[in-house]
């Protein structure tokens, strides 16, 4: 059409000027995008009376099969859905009993294990490892000589190499391993060192395990509501205290207080 147009004026003599030129082909993009847009429209109309027809026939056929059956089948198809819902909630109320029951288990294993890493009776002291070993090492040494229930090995690093400081502590989980441990072991190299196994001594009353074994706590004053607390990382906060403690009961606002230098 542009084209025709342009051939029409130029045989009456008349010349479109660039202005003029611009705004006819404004004007014809416009009009495709108007004519584009109606197509779009219609194939949407389209579609969305597809799916309204075939919702309104799926459910004209879930109303006749309704109305299809008897009174007796419809009561018999409720009391079926009521029953399958009494199973259902007999089975959650089994699987809750269940799992009390396993929770149960667990908190006494757990305190079971407990009670054993804090033991002193399973526990070994072990001096002189070589420096250069690692705790598979030690390990592999105690497992290779007949004491392989080991439940934890603690041995110290050098906080600059992260290389074992050649001291720890090794809990088994038998009094027989523990004893042949201490009487048939000491005395054995690793290495290139030779180890020295003993009983270990009590641990003192200020460390985190002569806390766990003793469980004594100083006398407090009456009405005491305050606790102290020592050996915090140095990036700890009030907020990551109060996180920890406040499961122990409420908190005073600002009651979380930490010494600074």
């Amino acid at each position: 059409q542009y084209s025709l147009l342009r051939r029409s004026f130029h045989c009456l003599g008349y010349t479109m000027s660039d202005d003029e030129e611009r705004l006819e082909k404004k004007k014809r993009r416009q009009r495709s995008r108007k004519s584009k847009t109606k197509e779009q429209d219609a194939v949407e109309d389209e579609a969305l009376n597809d799916e309204s027809k075939d919702k309104h026939t799926d459910e004209s056929i879930s109303v006749d099969e309704t109305q299809d059956k008897t009174p007796t089948e419809q009561k018999e198809e409720s009391d079926e859905q009521k029953l399958k819902r009494k199973r259902k909630r007999k089975r959650k109320s089994k699987q809750a009993s269940v799992g009390g029951e396993g929770t149960a288990s667990g908190t006494g294993d757990e305190k079971l294990k407990t009670d054993k890493l804090t033991s002193l009776d399973l526990t070994a002291y072990i001096e002189g490892i070589p420096f250069d070993s690692t705790e598979e090492d030690v390990r592999d040494f105690f497992v290779s000589n007949g004491c392989e229930d080991i439940l934890q090995l603690r041995l110290p690093r050098w906080q600059d190499s992260g290389r074992l400081r050649g001291y720890g502590h090794v809990v088994f989980d038998s009094a027989e391993s523990r004893a042949k441990a201490v009487d048939e072991l000491n005395g054995m190299h690793l290495g290139k060192r030779f180890l020295t196994i003993h009983p270990p001594k009590a641990p003192r009353a200020d460390t985190t395990m002569g806390a766990m074994n003793t469980r004594n706590v100083r006398e407090q004053p009456e009405g005491c509501k305050t606790v102290h607390v020592k050996n915090l990382p140095w990036d700890a906060t009030e907020d990551d205290i109060r996180e920890v403690f406040q499961v122990c009961g409420k908190i005073l606002d600002g009651g979380v207080r930490i010494a600074r230098n």
